[in-house]
């Protein structure tokens, strides 16, 4: 029974080749983080260079968005008279499941390993990083054949930087 739920925790796809192991040494605090609910704020925005944080942040971000979601659904069915003890009992057990596949992607992190969470783990909301650094090279382009233009220059700097977010 416990290697049958190993294999349904763990069994996901592995991408930690695809990740820099000293980074994952030196960033794993960061990534552990991503996995504590809208905690994840803080090593997205911190570590933003960095792929295997930005890995687990996307992870966390596709746990965190439905459960916010479903918790605040479930919390106001609750109040229903007679039939909300029932949603409160669902709402209860969610967030129990919640903390136990957060604990599966604090594992992964601790372990120095990249694995999609169960089920869910294969969406993606934010892009990777190797996809933009061929967008941040046309628009330093950009940048260099707007930089005679004064204010439209200083505009379009803007622009670039608040798309590469």
């Amino acid at each position: 029974m416990l290697e049958k739920v190993l294999q349904i925790a763990f069994g996901t796809p592995d991408t930690t080749d695809q990740y820099d192991r000293d980074e994952i040494g030196l960033y794993m605090p960061m990534a552990i983080i991503a996995y504590l609910s809208w905690l994840l704020i803080l090593p997205l925005f911190l570590m933003r260079g960095s792929k295997y944080v930005r890995f687990h942040c996307n992870q966390g971000l596709v746990l965190a968005i439905p459960a916010t979601v479903i918790i605040i659904i479930l919390s106001l069915l609750s109040k229903i008279p007679f039939i909300g003890i029932l949603f409160f009992i669902i709402m209860v057990l969610f967030i129990i499941a919640y903390i136990l596949v957060s604990a599966i992607g604090i594992a992964n992190c601790v372990m120095g390993k990249a694995r999609e969470i169960p089920y869910i783990g294969g969406v993606r909301i934010l892009k990777d990083i190797v996809e933009n650094e061929d967008e941040d090279e046309n628009n330093e382009e950009n940048d260099q054949k707007a930089e005679g233009n004064g204010i439209a220059a200083k505009v379009q700097e803007t622009i670039n930087k608040v798309l590469k977010r």
